[in-house]
This record gives structure tokens, C-alpha cells and sequence, in this order.
């Protein structure tokens, strides 16, 4: 999809965010979180980033989470 959109200057990306304290990750109704789970900023940091970029052919039809792009 991204190499058909692409000429339309539309980049397509897929983000994990990772586990994230939302109600549908599991948040508990207390303030507390399980360990390794991050604060929604956080999960919604690398979908923000990606969101903002301007066109960049080296940027679309990529898989990306908080730790980086992966490789496939």
C-alpha cells in the first residue's frame, strides 16, 4: 500500500505502541500500573512522531515501535 500511495505523497506506517495503561491495555481502577507498562504520552509518542514527519520516501511502509524501526 505504501509504494501505491506514495506518488499521492501519503506515507502508511504501522506503530506497536507497546503496552500502555489505557483501559482496553488493562489499567486497574487505581493509580498504580502493572511493571512494564508506560503512561499513554509515552505509548503515543513514536505514533506522534510519525504522524508529524513530512514526506520522506525512506519513511513509509515501515513497522515501528518505541524501540525503533524493525528491519522487515
Amino acid at each position: 500500500m505504501s509504494k501505491e500511495l506514495v506518488a499521492d505523497q501519503i506515507t502508511v506506517n504501522a506503530v506497536n505502541p507497546g503496552w500502555t495503561a489505557t483501559s482496553f491495555g488493562g489499567r486497574s481502577t487505581t493509580s498504580d500500573k502493572p511493571a512494564g507498562m508506560q503512561d499513554v504520552g509515552t505509548g503515543a509518542a513514536q505514533i506522534i512522531k510519525l504522524a508529524s514527519l513530512p514526506l520522506d520516501d525512506s519513511q513509509t511502509g515501515t513497522f515501528t515501535e518505541n524501540a525503533g524501526t524493525l528491519p522487515w
